[in-house]
This record gives C-alpha cells, sequence and structure tokens, in this order.
C-alpha cells in the first residue's frame, strides 16, 4: 500500500455530511455500502438521494436501497454508479460522494470523503480474488508514483 497526502479538502460548514461504510469510492459488483446522514439535530429531515450515471435521480427506497432507521444500505450493481448526498425536506443539502462500481477484477481503495490537506492517505488496489503474487503500480495524472 501507498501513503499519499494530495487529495482535496473538506468543507466543515455544511448542514450535514454523508458517511460513508466501508469508506471508500470504489466497489466490486454486489458488494453492499451503508450511506447515513451525519447531522447536528433532527436526521429525520434528512434523506440520502442519489444521480446515476445515467441520470436517474431518486431517493433511497423508492427502487433502490434498504432503509434501516437513517442508514441506507445498497447491495451494489454498475447501474448504482454515480454521485450521492443527503437532502433535506426544506432543501440543504451535504456533501456529494461519487461511488463507482465495477464488474471487473480491480478498485483502488481510496476515502470516499475529502480529506483535510496535511492528513496521511493510504491507497491500496484491491484484486477480487486476490492471488499471492499480485502486485500494483500507482499513477498520480498519468505518471508513476516512486516510493
Amino acid at each position: 500500500s501507498l501513503s499519499f497526502s494530495d487529495l482535496s479538502l473538506s468543507d466543515h460548514s455544511l448542514p450535514a455530511s454523508l458517511s460513508v461504510s466501508p469508506d471508500r469510492s470504489q466497489f466490486f459488483e454486489f458488494e453492499s455500502v451503508s450511506l447515513s446522514c451525519e447531522v447536528q439535530g433532527n436526521s429525520a429531515r434528512w434523506r440520502v438521494v442519489r444521480n446515476t450515471s445515467r441520470g436517474n435521480l431518486s431517493e433511497c427506497h423508492t427502487d433502490w436501497g434498504k432503509l434501516q432507521g437513517s442508514t441506507c444500505t445498497v447491495s451494489l450493481i454498475p447501474a448504482h454508479s454515480g454521485v450521492y448526498w443527503c437532502e433535506s425536506v426544506s432543501g440543504e443539502h451535504s456533501n456529494a460522494v461519487n461511488i463507482t462500481v465495477h464488474a471487473g477484477a480491480v478498485i483502488l481503495e481510496s476515502p470516499a470523503l475529502p480529506v483535510t490537506e496535511g492528513v496521511s492517505v493510504t491507497l491500496r488496489c484491491r484484486y477480487q480474488g486476490t492471488p499471492s503474487n499480485f502486485t500494483a503500480d500507482f499513477y498520480k495524472d498519468g505518471s508513476l508514483i516512486r516510493n
């Protein structure tokens, strides 16, 4: 794995925050992800919504996701790739998270949410059914990153 500290900055001024568990932005097909709205105050006024890469805007528990309390759990397929966020009944919104679902064998494991500048981040390549001899090279903007 590789530590890296050149990712985007976080914004602490939003009224709510979308929490993603496990904390990553890429997933394999059929994996499960839990999305919840972290709000100071009443989270019942907030819902998880998404806009898929196909342009379908909808909220959890319409035709996707299972709502348990204020947490939306999704068993993922590639059509679920898109932007997810929390929205209040009065139209306020949280940070947005781009989630990509891959039917292939390799994903990049990196934090789903932006991190604060200077914080160390670990990036991993995950191979579905990892063979013992699996190695990976990391690239940033097309250039190989060397340790």
